[in-house]
């Protein structure tokens, strides 16, 4: 399988140097196929082809032809019967997702939630966790539908990685204004700095 993937990434990357739309989304369906593998190579303790997995989908995200396929199967991990392991690997992965791209980010953003209090705390699920939950802020339309009880997981001040969307979004006049209406401002303040 990892020639699989090699022969992927390689194909992907000339579609996106060549620049043509219509060969990059038609790699979309075999980006998708790799999901599940890359998932079981998680759970594995390999994150070889999670990484190259989420890498690609990011990269294909931006066409827009991504996300969408892959949507349907993060549901399915997502789902309260999934073993915790799997829910795991989704929410580490998640900061690397492109939400506004999920048709259904108001009910994903739900079950992204339940499936975070189901996993044991650890320093890396933290960062994840406010990293997604940062960018997920970012995103007005969104906003709205996280859960209360999400905004929690700054109180546990997890230091976001240097470089990471949620540290450059959650320092947007929306998601400070959202922060400051929850009374603690300062909590943000020593997660992103």
């Amino acid at each position: 399988m990892e020639e699989v993937s090699a022969l992927i990434t390689r194909k992907l990357a000339a579609a996106i140097r060549a620049g043509d739309p219509h060969l990059i989304a038609s790699k979309s369906e075999a980006i998708a196929a790799l999901f599940p593998y890359a998932i079981w190579r998680e759970q594995a303790g390999e994150r070889d082809v999670f990484d190259t997995f989420l890498h690609l989908a990011s990269e294909l995200g931006r066409f827009g032809s991504a996300w969408h396929r892959i949507e349907p199967l993060v549901v399915t991990m997502l789902d309260e019967g999934s073993h915790v392991s799997l829910k795991e690997a989704i929410v580490l992965g998640a900061p690397r997702f492109d939400w506004k791209k999920f048709g259904n980010g108001e009910c994903l953003i739900q079950m992204w939630a339940a499936a975070v209090l189901e996993i044991p705390y650890a320093d890396n699920i933290g960062q994840s966790v406010v990293d997604v939950l940062l960018q997920i802020a970012y995103l007005g339309h969104l906003r709205p539908h996280i859960p209360v009880d999400m905004w929690l997981w700054l109180d546990k001040r997890p230091p976001l990685p240097p470089v990471c969307f949620g540290r450059r979004l959650g320092t947007t006049k929306g998601v400070v204004r959202t922060v400051r209406e929850l009374g603690d401002v300062e909590i943000l303040k020593k997660c992103i700095l």
